[in-house]
């Protein structure tokens, strides 16, 4: 890492410092005051994320156990960590170990105690969960799939409303009849890429502001679907950067959104 423009390149985390360990992942904070990285056993793939101390290049006593797909993710203030995990096997059985289901938890940096579940689906053993938060901190978005499928449902936790102490769920996408990716949040409004009604994938937008459970999303189409495969997307400030084509003749274009940070619509689907 580099603590300015200037500065001189320094090692943050050296997985060669720990015998029979390697990097697994790592996911910045907010404004770089944290970073959550693990180190994996060599030929395991229960490994130990940590977080640590940029400025001082020091791990924090925070230990997170269970997560063998995907990354945890930051709240908007740094202060806590959301993943999903299993059960942890016991040392030495990690390769006899038959996963579970996986649940979610809320870590708080600085706490070594248990982390509580705040979502759980007992009823489905196979389903397997990518996290987001929104840029306003408001919402864990949850993408919910089964087993290996592509098509996945959208399940937001309003974080916001807490009076039992678990975040209320509620089904953006209630059944899994298509691919949705998160690209991110810009205000009250949540955009996806999804091949839903379009084999070579299109990007809607959505305003949770007016949106209520049970009630079909109005999708925006943002991106329409075209003659080329929409391959990869990305959502940076108030643009979307499109990749599109395929490996011989990809190129990249730039969608602008508003000065209110909603991007511009093409039309209503």
């Amino acid at each position: 890492m580099q603590d300015g423009p200037d500065a001189e390149p320094r090692v943050l985390v050296d997985p060669n410092r720990h015998e029979n360990r390697s990097l697994g992942g790592f996911v910045s904070g907010p404004e770089g005051r944290r970073l959550a990285y693990e180190l994996n056993p060599v030929g395991s793939g229960w490994g130990v994320w940590r977080v640590r101390d940029p400025a001082s290049g020091k791990d924090l006593p925070n230990r997170i156990l269970g997560v063998r797909y995907g990354t945890p993710v930051w709240s908007a203030d740094g202060r806590e960590l959301f993943y999903a995990a299993y059960e942890a096997p016991d040392e030495g059985r990690e390769l006899e170990t038959v996963l579970g289901r996986p649940r979610i938890y809320r870590h708080r940096i600085g706490d070594t105690g248990s982390d509580p579940v705040i979502f759980d689906r007992p009823e489905q053993p196979k389903w397997r969960y990518s996290l987001a938060t929104t840029e306003d901190g408001r919402w864990l978005v949850i993408l919910a799939f089964e087993g290996t499928a592509s098509e996945n449902r959208v399940l937001l936790l309003d974080l916001d409303s807490e009076a039992l102490g678990v975040p209320p769920v509620r089904a953006l996408v209630p059944r899994a009849k298509a691919g949705y990716r998160y690209l991110g949040s810009r205000g009250s409004w949540l955009y996806l890429a999804t091949d839903l009604a379009a084999p070579r994938n299109r990007v809607l937008g959505v305003d949770l502001a007016t949106w209520r459970e049970g009630q079909e999303p109005d999708w925006i189409e943002i991106v329409p679907e075209s003659s080329e495969m929409l391959s990869s997307v990305a959502l940076v400030a108030a643009e979307l950067l499109i990749e599109q084509g395929y490996t011989s003749s990809e190129k990249l274009v730039a969608r602008g959104g508003s000065a209110s940070g909603v991007l511009a619509a093409a039309a209503v689907v």
